[in-house]
């Protein structure tokens, strides 16, 4: 099963999102509640930040091939499989393109 979470905008690059469970990034396992991600904070990074500013994840490297879709918001994509969440995919405001995350 794959879940898409769309997240609001509050900063010009910055992105919050409250998630609603707990989630698996790399080899981490995030609890449920709010991050930050933040695609500025290294040119061609995104880095996820919990919402009392710990880092969790530091996503670098090219970004997958683009969608068809334009997604006006940020988005988060996870992959279920049984009782676990695992983020895959991560997409900026204003883009066609995510970057995906490897696979745990």
């Amino acid at each position: 099963m794959v879940a898409a979470l769309m997240v609001s905008i509050s900063h010009a690059e910055t992105y919050y999102a409250n998630v609603p469970f707990n989630f698996v990034v790399g080899n981490k396992t995030a609890p449920a509640g709010e991050y930050m991600i933040d695609p500025s904070f290294v040119s061609g990074a995104i880095l996820i930040k919990s919402a009392d500013h710990k880092p969790i994840f530091l996503l670098m490297g090219p970004p997958p091939v683009g969608a068809v879709d334009y997604t006006p918001v940020g988005k988060l994509v996870f992959h279920c499989y049984g009782d676990r969440y695992f983020l895959s995919e991560v997409w900026t405001r204003g883009s066609n393109a995510g970057r995906q995350l490897p696979r745990t």
